[in-house]
């Protein structure tokens, strides 16, 4: 994971009269709720969500130009393979604070068409690993609905749109490690599955995945320290720093490991 910045400008998304969808989403979110709040407490009531308004052409293609076509978790390259997925941080349906606890509603509803909470990732970390978990350090503290101060809340999964993944979550060759005392970066990697890897090494998953780049990047590398001489020309030393060069800028993909192991 590597820092991201997402742009400040909101993605237009509006309706026949002009009028935005996202923040008239919001508004009728938030009054469903006040008109009946026990009944969505106790979960005999549920919120309906339009993916094509959290979901549309210009969010996510705004996410990807913010995030270089890359997953905000893995930081592999998804857009030449897949349509991605729009992720909410702060799951809107509902959510667990154990992976093994019954699913709570109401989730955060107010949130599900807001700017801030949207990312772009990959379906293996969103569809297969994070899903409705989002546990918080203090769940006493949990915005529960709209009328919560959510500054209150310390979630322990990383936002890279907030804060920087490599104080907390660091590489030993391909393999994800978490640097802070609260486990943070620990959690992080464990539940979206920084460090999948395949079965019996029938197949490449993500830990194989980086284990094989970071092989020909770092060989790309001892060649770009070597001098000219035998079959090794001037050209191809100087083709072999840039390589490693523009693969260790954040728009590549497994940059925060690289950035880490080639110094």
């Amino acid at each position: 994971m590597i820092k991201l910045k997402k742009n400040r400008a909101i993605p237009s998304v509006l309706d026949q009269q002009g009028n935005c969808k996202l923040s008239n989403g919001t508004y009728n979110m938030c009054n469903n709720y006040d008109m009946t709040p026990n009944d969505f407490d106790q979960g005999t009531e549920t919120f309906t969500f339009e993916n094509n308004i959290y979901a549309s052409a210009n969010i996510k293609e705004q996410l990807r130009i913010d995030q270089n076509g890359k997953c905000a978790f893995c930081e592999q390259n998804i857009i030449s393979i897949s349509y991605g997925d729009v992720e909410h941080f702060r799951p809107k349906g509902g959510y667990r604070q154990n992976e093994t606890d019954d699913f709570n509603r109401p989730g955060y509803y107010w949130l599900a068409y807001d700017w801030s909470n949207l990312l772009l990732v990959c379906q293996i970390c969103n569809q297969r690993h994070k899903k409705n978990y989002f546990p918080v350090r203090n769940p006493e503290r949990r915005a529960l609905n709209h009328h919560y101060d959510i500054r209150l809340e310390k979630p322990f999964f990383i936002n890279p749109y907030f804060e920087n993944p490599r104080q907390l979550i660091g590489f030993r060759k391909e393999v994800a490690y978490g640097k802070d005392r609260r486990h943070r970066g620990k959690k992080t990697i464990a539940t979206i599955g920084l460090n999948r890897r395949s079965k019996n090494g029938a197949y490449k998953d993500l830990l194989e995945e980086r284990r094989d780049y970071l092989i020909l990047i770092a060989t790309t590398h001892k060649i770009s320290q070597k001098k000219p001489g035998g079959d090794l020309t001037t050209n191809e030393i100087v083709m072999a720093a840039d390589i490693v060069k523009n693969a260790k800028v954040k728009t590549s993909k497994f940059s925060a490991m690289l950035q880490e192991n080639l110094t």
